[in-house]
């Protein structure tokens, strides 16, 4: 959905003769969340490192090659919403590690290429 407002910017930016250093992308929480809560299993991780590897090569080609992308890691583990209903807190942790593997994996691959 915000690919459009970053080609608008990043087409603002080459105009004044600057570019977008980075691109900040906190992601994988509401993958999770919509998998499990609203039953949309094919939102499940290997479909989100997919998804996340397209985004990340959109923002590419939108930015350029030296466009930092960064993907910081999303923790439920300690969140204190979720503390008072162990041992689901344990398996939500878990799962939610699911889905940041896959996002530690794209990040590498990406990296590598």
């Amino acid at each position: 959905r915000l690919l459009p407002s970053l080609a608008a910017e990043a087409e603002r930016c080459r105009q004044e003769g600057g570019q977008i250093d980075a691109v900040v992308i906190v992601c994988g929480l509401n993958d999770m969340k919509s998998c499990f809560l609203f039953c949309q299993p094919h939102l499940n991780p290997v479909a989100f490192a997919s998804n996340l590897r397209r985004v990340i090569r959109a923002v590419r080609e939108l930015t350029g090659e030296q466009c930092a992308v960064l993907l910081p890691g999303v923790s439920v583990d300690g969140v204190p919403r979720f503390e008072p209903f162990w041992p689901l807190s344990a398996f939500i942790t878990a799962v939610a590690q699911m889905w940041e593997s896959r996002k530690e994996h794209v990040a590498a691959e990406l990296a590598a290429a």
